[in-house]
């Protein structure tokens, strides 16, 4: 079951991407599937569940390394910055398929 997209998210993004809805959640950010508009293109947007000073760091510095890293196997971030509240999110590279759980699960043991 789909979760329902936050309104303010909605908001922040208007005119720029067409959230559809959550695909995955962790234990610091939440990865919504979402649609590239002004570029026309699919894209996930990964943001914090929970603003903290540490996990903010952590948020950026992820964002930072990967978007320097070149490599077949690394998804490439579209790009980085602040809502208008003030919470930071990335847009990258939307890779649709299975899930690692769903293949780790379906691998014979």
């Amino acid at each position: 079951m789909a979760e329902a997209i936050p309104s303010q998210f909605n908001d922040a993004l208007a005119g720029r991407y067409a959230l559809e809805r959550v695909v995955g959640r962790g234990g610091m950010a939440v990865v919504f599937r979402a649609r590239d508009l002004r570029h026309d293109r699919p894209v996930a947007i990964k943001e914090l569940l929970r603003s903290t000073p540490d996990l903010r760091r952590r948020f950026e510095r992820e964002a930072v390394m990967t978007a320097r890293l070149q490599h077949p196997a690394i998804i490439n971030i579209y790009e980085a910055g602040r809502w208008p509240t003030g919470e930071p999110f990335f847009a990258m590279k939307r890779v649709d398929g299975r899930s690692l759980a769903d293949a780790i699960q379906a691998a014979p043991a």
